[in-house]
């Protein structure tokens, strides 16, 4: 009778696990510098004519175009955007014992820490720990400006997990989000494209 309640117990916790929504793969952080005029009419200056911008620039459009954004060469604002693509293998701490230096012409040299027990030394035995996380990801950076001054209105950064797909076609999905949020403020918001 205790091997069936441990069961039902184990089987309870694996479906409340499981119905838990899984960790969002985007942040976002957006800041409005001032009040955006409504309507809101920009002109788009793409830095890159590379063929991936150019379809982020459609991505860009058309999400503004759902929001009633209009866009025209005489707007007040200019709007910009550009993309990273972030792709940084695991990094681990360099092994090392220390080093030593005998005194004849031979450059002989090992490095030894002998009483640390936190750090690779004789004592501790050697550390292997993890510096920086693998990062495959996309961080896409909309920016608003007055055309007469150049002074900020708005701007909007997002950077979202790749999961192993196409790095760019992240990034145009990951535009209309930040369209969305024009004139918000959002420190840090989550969000997912699943």
């Amino acid at each position: 009778m205790i091997w069936l309640r441990k069961a039902l117990a184990i089987a309870a916790f694996g479906l409340l696990a499981a119905a838990q929504p899984a960790a969002a793969q985007g942040l976002m952080s957006s800041f409005s510098c001032e009040d955006i005029a409504d309507p809101l009419r920009v002109r788009i200056d793409l830095l890159d004519d590379a063929p991936p911008m150019l379809k982020l620039r459609e991505s860009v459009v058309v999400a503004l175009g759902k929001r009633g954004v209009a866009i025209a060469a005489d707007a007040p604002y200019v709007l910009s955007f550009e993309a990273d693509l972030i792709r940084r293998a695991l990094r681990r701490k360099g092994r090392d014992l220390g080093s030593i230096s005998d005194s004849t012409d031979e450059d002989v040299k090992a490095r030894v820490n002998v009483w640390s027990n936190r750090e690779d030394s004789l004592i501790g035995g050697r550390k292997d720990t993890v510096v920086a996380e693998a990062v495959d990801e996309v961080r896409v950076i909309i920016s608003i400006h007055r055309v007469s001054d150049g002074k900020c209105v708005w701007r909007g950064e997002a950077a979202h997990d790749t999961t192993g797909q196409d790095q760019w076609a992240v990034a145009n999905r990951v535009a209309p989000v930040l369209v969305d949020a024009i004139g918000k403020e959002a420190t840090k918001r989550e969000f997912d494209l699943r």
